[in-house]
């Protein structure tokens, strides 16, 4: 059977060639499509890692933030314990002052209002034999008021023995007042009069 009769026209090279360059367009268009592809997943890449990286350097520098911050923190409130321990130790320094200076005050009231109830013989004889009241509370105060008494009745005693009295001698190695400030000039003879006188002795305020 001939072409002829089929109606087929045969194939020239002229249609081969025409055949040929549409699939080498077609392979070329494809090709351009996927390199076109694969070069837009590139950049997406690309931009996706670089805001990555933006996003961990935002992230480190929030967190070398907090840590400065924190870091600073801590150092304010060292400083301020230091200061705040430095303020009690001055304060507790001043209330300690205060209070041994209320102390003495207070010690000086009480002694000053024991001896006014004594003669001014009885209280500059207490001043030289060195009587000191060692605390302001009722039993210390009771206890020198108690000195003064012994002392007092020894100085009436002594001031009862007068020419016009002589039937109340002095008792032999009793010292009177005077003897006893005329002793204060002479250390060895005081202690020697003080040994002989327990009385006066337990009145004295020991020695340092």
């Amino acid at each position: 059977m001939s072409t002829e009769d089929t109606g087929v026209k045969p194939e020239t090279g002229a249609d081969n060639k025409a055949l040929n360059s549409n699939t080498n367009q077609q392979d070329t268009q494809q090709g351009n499509d996927l390199q076109t592809e694969v070069e837009k997943l590139r950049k997406e890449r690309e931009q996706i890692e670089m805001e990555r990286n933006l996003l961990r350097k935002k992230l480190e520098a929030e967190e070398k933030a907090k840590a400065e911050a924190e870091a600073k923190q801590l150092e304010e409130q060292q400083e301020f314990k230091t200061l705040y321990e430095q303020e009690k130790q001055r304060r507790e320094q001043i209330e300690r002052e205060q209070a041994e200076k209320e102390e003495k005050l207070s010690l000086a009231s009480a002694k000053e209002t024991a001896l006014s109830e004594f003669s001014p013989e009885v209280r500059e004889l207490a001043k030289e034999l060195g009587f000191e009241l060692t605390s302001a509370d009722d039993d210390a105060v009771a206890s020198f008021k108690g000195k003064l008494a012994k002392l007092e009745e020894k100085v009436s005693n002594e001031q009862k023995v007068t020419p016009n009295n002589p039937s109340s001698p002095r008792k032999p190695g009793v010292p009177t007042g005077d003897d006893l400030r005329l002793a204060l000039k002479d250390p060895q003879s005081f202690d020697e009069i003080v040994a002989n006188m327990p009385g006066i002795a337990g009145m004295m305020t020991p020695k340092k």
